[in-house]
């Protein structure tokens, strides 16, 4: 059943991460130009972003091109990630999809219990097997697709930081239930 977006509290962010999906790093789509045009942190105030991947190489080349947005951390399980997210959380998780162990649906689906306003960015050469054969109604995390360009997986980082910061904004905001003391 489709969610009537402009009746939806969460329809905001909802539209990001369907847009971020739908764009696949390919077209130039209009959330992709208003990423680039943002301006970035100072840079006391970087956005931590922790980069999960078994293969060294893989991990090294992302952290690398992260690193000059972002403070970044890097991974090699999934297990290691989570203790890892457990002393320093993170504003977006971007993990490969197949690892020993873990694999990277089932940590971002971990990290979105323990800390709601972090985003994940999962990182596949298999998007139907993301897709088709693992999404469940109540995932939210970006898809990045291989091969991309770096260009690309800035942009998709960009976005999961722009709707993190969202989520910490909300959960930030007093309650509208009436529960809240006025």
């Amino acid at each position: 059943m489709p969610i009537d977006v402009a009746d939806s509290e969460a329809s905001s962010e909802q539209r990001e991460i369907d847009r971020a999906q739908t764009s696949r790093c390919g077209a130039r789509t209009p959330i992709d130009r208003r990423m680039d045009a943002s301006p970035q942190p100072p840079q006391g105030h970087l956005r931590h972003v922790l980069v999960v991947d078994d293969e060294a190489l893989a991990r090294e080349s992302l952290g690398a091109i992260l690193e000059e947005r972002y403070r970044v951390t890097l991974a090699g399980r999934a297990e290691e990630a989570v203790a890892l997210l457990q002393e320093d959380p993170a504003s977006v998780i971007c993990t490969d999809f197949q690892m020993p162990g873990m694999n990277g649906l089932e940590l971002l689906r971990r990290a979105a219990k323990a800390f709601p306003q972090t985003v994940g960015v999962l990182v596949t050469g298999f998007p139907d097997l993301a897709e088709r054969g693992a999404r469940r109604e109540d995932d939210r995390y970006l898809l990045l697709v291989k091969p991309f360009t770096p260009d690309g997986l800035l942009r998709i980082v960009a976005q999961a930081v722009h709707v993190s910061e969202i989520r910490s904004i909300r959960s930030s905001k007093p309650s509208r239930s009436g529960s809240a003391a006025l």
